[in-house]
């Protein structure tokens, strides 16, 4: 039982650092193109 519940926990940390991962890429993402957009805009 103890093996099982580590395996989960780690399971856990995974998917949580992969959700991160995705959500900065995301804010990145989406900055970049809200940056472009104001400097085309401006210019």
């Amino acid at each position: 039982m103890v093996l099982v519940l580590v395996v989960v926990a780690v399971l856990v940390e995974v998917v949580v650092l992969v959700a991160l991962v995705m959500v900065l890429v995301l804010v990145v993402v989406a900055v970049l193109v809200v940056a472009n957009e104001v400097v085309n805009g401006s210019s």
